[in-house]
């Protein structure tokens, strides 16, 4: 994976403190890089023997101005100030990532005036999400029924939550426990799927085919997980079938209207924010914090959840419930869109105009051709 440099060397102030790269390396313009794999090597091109180059492993600026570029806390970095080179012509002109010989992006801003922070957080999406999407056919597969699997010990809380207190805000925070196994166990659900897959195609580093390929895979494996799941908890915890039957119902007999349809955009919307919140931070306590909290406005506020509010139906079919399956697939359809709707058009759109300088830079990356 081509990774655009971020600023051009010799022309930050810092970069005065850094050692050169050794001389046999220096009047170099170009360089083979093998395929980019996470947590390995990001191999780095020498600038001309002219500029002041930082050495090759860039470890010459503080720890709390790099970003990642791969997942991990070990893993390899590139930092503010730094390049990854490609032949830059440092005399005039734009290089091949659409920065201008002088440091400024395309709209006139130098180093120093953009925001670090997002587009740092823009290249962890890039270079963590690309993985996602090349996996193969039983990789989506196990993966998003691992998700069904995990997120129905979410709902497996709320039910026993709401049984004993009666409370649907304490069962919402109880639900926050299938989004922490969710994070801990790295599996895939559905609309966690929307911001960071996104970015990874519209940075070009892959095909809109492999994007529709993993949301249709991680569907159908997060509908398989959760069905098989509900019915083992409706099984195992008989006392938890009325208690199913009900919260079910609240589902299958949601009316088609405005309000409701505003209610799954809100939760496509919180769902992709919490995996902007997730990427924002290295601290997993703070991730888990933001797990308890989107877990209180979507299960314990009632916005409709195509994956989550799903298990609850199928809690209740596995207990003989008067609804259907036929409820289920109305249901179902329409909270799909709205979640499409609030994750890909209230955050990930947003998100990416954002950082749309950074994503410019990537898209004017040169790279091989990807399926």
């Amino acid at each position: 994976m081509v990774v655009p440099p971020r600023w051009t060397p010799g022309l930050h102030p810092r970069m005065e403190s850094c050692p050169p790269i050794p001389a046999e390396s220096r009047g170099r313009a170009t360089a083979e890089r093998g395929p980019y794999r996470p947590g390995g090597t990001i191999p780095l091109v020498p600038a001309p023997a002219t500029s002041v180059t930082p050495h090759p492993w860039l470890r010459c600026v503080p720890a709390g101005e790099r970003f990642a570029t791969a997942r991990g806390a070990d893993a390899p970095r590139l930092l503010p100030g730094h390049s990854v080179e490609r032949g830059v012509d440092h005399s005039m002109g734009t290089d091949d990532s659409g920065q201008r010989a002088d440091g400024t992006d395309s709209k006139g801003r130098h180093p120093g005036i953009r925001e670090d922070q997002v587009e740092s957080a823009l290249d962890t999406m890039v270079a963590g999400g690309r993985p996602r999407l090349y996996r193969t056919f039983p990789e989506l597969l196990a993966s998003g029924t691992i998700a069904g699997v995990e997120i129905s010990l979410g709902v497996v809380a709320f039910l026993a939550v709401e049984q004993a207190t009666g409370s649907k805000l304490l069962a919402g925070i109880a639900f926050g426990v299938g989004f922490v196994v969710l994070l801990l166990g790295n599996s895939e659900l559905f609309t966690e799927g929307f911001l960071v897959p996104v970015a990874v195609v519209a940075a070009k580093e892959a095909s809109v085919w492999r994007l529709l390929r993993f949301w249709l895979i991680t569907l159908v494996g997060n509908l398989l997980g959760g069905w098989i799941t509900m019915w083992m908890v409706i099984t195992a915890f008989p006392d938890l079938t009325d208690t199913a039957v009900k919260t079910g119902k609240t589902f299958a007999e949601a009316p088609l209207d405005l309000g409701g349809f505003l209610l799954s955009v809100l939760a496509g919307s919180v769902m992709t924010l919490l995996t902007r919140m997730r990427i924002g931070t290295e601290n997993d306590v703070a991730r888990i914090v933001a797990s308890f909290v989107v877990a209180f406005l979507v299960a314990g506020l009632g916005l409709f959840h195509s994956i989550l509010d799903t298990l609850f139906l199928f809690g209740g079919i596995h207990a003989d419930a008067s609804y259907g399956y036929a409820q289920w697939l109305s249901f179902f359809g329409w909270t799909v869109v709205g979640n499409m709707l609030g994750g890909l058009g209230l955050t990930t759109f947003l998100r990416l105009v954002r950082s749309h300088e950074r994503l410019y830079e990537w898209r004017k990356a040169r790279r091989p051709v990807q399926g």
